[in-house]
């Protein structure tokens, strides 16, 4: 009788296997999207009290919100003046899709989790930004030229500018997330070398 030597080797982990952090991580930035829609008048709050302190010490005029989303500004003048922020109009709207897409990503194995977090940061910043932007140049416009002025830089002006600003968040939260990958370049009749690490 011959005996054989059999050698058992575990098997390798499968590479296309998305590590449960990073899952989590995916999900909850969905969550975290969700949740800002559910509860958008804290969020609005938060906004409205932004403009107002800017308002305030860019007209230099005594600045304050009423009613969560409401603002008021040029107290200590003759010319009192409001507007409100309204859903729609709120950086929720900007900050939702972002965040579900950093989600995605952090599902999609080949985008580094580290790169996703920061492209995401990058975007959301500049997102409100701009929003913010947007809001203070509306007041200014009603303040010095009246529901004309209002009009033209709210629904013209600001909205031209705040999409361009979503779209370049966008693209910047692919762009950082995406950024530093190295591809091999197979030539015909050359042996194919792995990128550096």
């Amino acid at each position: 009788m011959s005996s054989q030597a059999i050698t058992v080797t575990a098997m390798p982990k499968h590479r296309n296997t998305i590590p449960a952090g990073r899952v989590l991580g995916g999900l909850a930035l969905m969550a975290l999207a969700l949740f800002f829609v559910v509860e958008q008048a804290g969020f609005r709050a938060v906004e409205a009290k932004t403009i107002a302190a800017l308002l305030g010490a860019l007209t230099h005029t005594r600045a304050l919100t009423m009613g969560g989303s409401s603002i008021y500004y040029g107290f200590g003048t003759n010319n009192i003046n409001a507007f409100g922020i309204t859903t729609m109009c709120s950086s929720v709207i900007l900050v939702a899709p972002l965040l579900v897409l950093g989600g995605i990503l952090m599902l999609i194995r080949s985008f580094k989790a580290g790169r996703v977090l920061a492209g995401l940061g990058a975007a959301l910043a500049l997102s409100i930004f701009c929003n913010l932007v947007r809001f203070v140049a509306v007041g200014l416009a009603l303040r010095k030229w009246g529901m004309p002025g209002f009009d033209i830089v709210h629904h013209w002006i600001g909205s031209v500018f705040v999409i361009l600003g979503f779209a370049a968040s966008f693209l910047l939260l692919i762009r950082i997330a995406a950024g530093g990958e190295k591809t091999a370049i197979v030539r015909p009749g050359a042996q194919r070398v792995a990128p550096e690490a």
